[in-house]
């Protein structure tokens, strides 16, 4: 593990590494979660793990008010990382909505070029969740009392209120998810492909839950892989 850059954290020799993957955090969460499954890519991958501000190793900096605020945050601290390359975002539960953004400010931007997006555990960009929605999660997740429980209330805030770019992305799709989660059912996941219309690289469906990632990480990081090769694979076709 390299010492963090920011609200990045680096696993894997970046520098030598032919394929990036950004792991964007789930509600009131840091980015902890993800490190093992980044321990779990294969030779030749790196992985960068993105760290909410005001949390975890940012606790000393003001938190961010909105979705499109953290991923402005984001977009330019990869733009200083990974000047020039392409990157692949994996995103669990806000993790995607987040994905979502910071993709579209990464075109924007001209940053590291963003060459697919791989959605977990997630309703869809237009999706609005009602408050008895909110309120099981939050439930399910850990209640305020708990520790996180602050984060998690100002994520969901953070959900609610954000508005979601409505162009899609022509960017490689991948879906991963639990087959049980009543958050986000496999079936209900489908409508991402109204937003990032690239190449669908397919559903990849899991035993569990939401809180499925804890315990498939070499299966979800073998999807993770196959993904990143089938998206880099569209893009070399592409140069030719």
């Amino acid at each position: 593990m390299r010492p963090a850059q920011g609200s990045l954290r680096i696993q894997g020799p970046l520098e030598d590494a032919g394929k990036v993957v950004v792991f964007l955090p789930p509600a009131g969460s840091s980015d902890a979660p993800y490190l093992s499954l980044g321990e779990a890519l294969p030779p030749g991958f790196a992985a960068v793990h993105c760290e909410p501000p005001g949390r975890g190793r940012t606790a000393d900096q003001a938190a961010s008010r909105s979705v499109a605020e953290t991923a402005r945050r984001w977009a330019g601290e990869l733009a200083a990382l990974v000047p020039g390359r392409r990157v692949h975002l994996f995103g669990h539960s806000l993790g995607a909505m987040l994905g979502h953004e910071l993709a579209h400010r990464l075109i924007e931007d001209g940053g590291p070029a963003p060459a697919s997006l791989m959605v977990s555990g997630a309703r869809d960009p237009g999706y609005r969740p009602r408050a008895a929605v909110a309120a099981a999660f939050a439930a399910l997740s850990g209640s305020s009392a708990k520790a996180g429980g602050a984060w998690l209330a100002a994520d969901l805030a953070m959900r609610r209120s954000h508005q979601p770019r409505t162009d899609p992305l022509p960017l490689p799709l991948a879906l991963l998810g639990g087959i049980s989660d009543p958050f986000a059912s496999p079936k209900e996941m489908a409508e991402w492909r109204k937003f990032v219309t690239g190449e669908f690289v397919g559903l990849f469906t899991f035993p569990g839950g939401h809180d499925y990632l804890l315990s498939h990480r070499k299966e979800i990081a073998a999807a993770i892989a196959s993904t990143v090769e089938f998206a880099e694979s569209v893009q070399l076709k592409s140069e030719k």
